[in-house]
């Protein structure tokens, strides 16, 4: 009985891997079988040992060149085919990147065409008619008709009333702190969005600091609507003066369709021109508490200076600062050139009515009082 299990079971082991060639690759089962055969000699060798006909190496040497031979064949034929199997992986990955990089491509290739196209036929400009937004559009005008004492001390009274009628609700505006944070949209065009600040007296305490002012003061969304603003060039922004400038006979939206604003990646998300106030309002956290109203009023515009600063921000026609070039050649609202505009207004050299020399950057004639345009 057991002689035929055990009869059964070398059959099973002889027969059975050859059902492996479908399974896995051939040279895999070649060794076993050499290995198969190298045991079997051992086996009858072991049988027959007593009769010393034959010597255990002469039995398993055959077999034993088998196994080595086929041992070679399995090394080198697994060798080749990693080789094969890393190459064409190379090959492959090598591809994917390329189509990747071409596919990324593309589409970047896409987004700078669009956007192109874009700027290539924006116009922000509207005509005089059709030009609403105040104050711009009462201050533009009278500071075409009015000389520049006149204007300034016009503007700061329209300023005044337009935040009065705005703010009627504090109860002392004359004691609420005002400044200017201004952000621009990631468009193609960088449109500036400069938020009006008000922290009202009541609302000055001791836990005042430049947390609470950023993120708690209160925010006039629509207080600068309905035009461009754009921001002047920091290098040729003087301390003294506003780095300001309104555009009249502009529009907030130009000949943009809403498909279009929808293809400016990131037009929802803000980047920071900067804060315009009188102090750095970051300095408030270094004074210590509890902090009081004059520690405090320091750092932001009295109602009569935010006045005064807006009145001297200029207001310029749109088409008149681009054909300038103030704005550059792809319109930046970020970096305003002032300097082009200046020289514009030093083109006249004589006074059309009397003639006489001007050598100054003035509107009026000082001997006749003729408007230099």
């Amino acid at each position: 009985m057991i002689k035929a299990i055990k009869q059964f079971i070398g059959f099973i082991f002889f027969i059975g891997p050859i059902a492996l060639f479908w399974f896995i690759p051939w040279y895999w089962v070649i060794l076993y079988y050499n290995l198969y055969w190298t045991y079997t000699s051992y086996v009858i060798y072991e049988a027959n040992k007593d009769e010393k006909e034959l010597s255990l190496l002469y039995c398993i040497s055959l077999p034993l060149l088998f196994n080595f031979f086929g041992f070679l064949v399995v090394i080198l034929t697994e060798s080749k085919s990693k080789k094969v199997n890393e190459e064409s992986s190379a090959n492959n990955s090598s591809d994917n990147i390329k189509t990747e990089k071409s596919s990324y491509q593309k589409a970047i290739d896409l987004e700078i065409k669009k956007m192109k196209e874009r700027i290539g036929k924006v116009d922000f400009s509207v005509s005089e008619e059709e030009f609403k937004a105040e104050p711009i559009k009462t201050l533009y005008k009278l500071s075409k008709e009015l000389s520049k004492e006149e204007y300034l001390k016009k503007a700061k009274q329209i300023w005044k009333e337009y935040i009065i009628g705005r703010y009627n609700k504090f109860k002392d505006i004359d004691k609420d702190l005002f400044f200017i944070d201004v952000q621009n949209l990631r468009d193609d065009h960088y449109r500036l969005e400069p938020r009006f600040r008000v922290i009202s007296h009541d609302e000055v305490t001791s836990s005042i600091d430049s947390d609470y002012v950023y993120q708690d003061s209160y925010w006039d969304e629509d207080f600068f609507e309905g035009y461009q603003i754009a921001h002047i060039y920091e290098q040729d922004n003087k301390p003294s003066e506003p780095c300001l400038v309104f555009f009249a006979n502009s529009s907030w939206g130009g000949n943009y369709t809403e498909e279009e604003f929808d293809d400016m990646e990131g037009w929802a998300m803000y980047g920071d021109v900067g804060v315009i106030s009188n102090q750095n309002i970051l300095d408030i956290d270094d004074i210590d508490d509890p902090k009081t109203y004059e520690d405090v009023k320091k750092f932001f515009f009295s109602f009569d200076q935010i006045c005064e600063y807006l009145a001297k921000c200029p207001i310029y026609d749109y088409k008149e600062a681009l054909e300038a070039g103030a704005l550059g050649e792809d319109i930046d609202f970020r970096s305003f050139d002032i300097s082009g505009m200046e020289k514009k207004k030093t083109d006249i050299n004589f006074c059309p009515n009397c003639g006489v020399k001007i050598t100054e950057k003035i509107n009026f004639c000082g001997d006749c009082g003729q408007k230099l345009n």
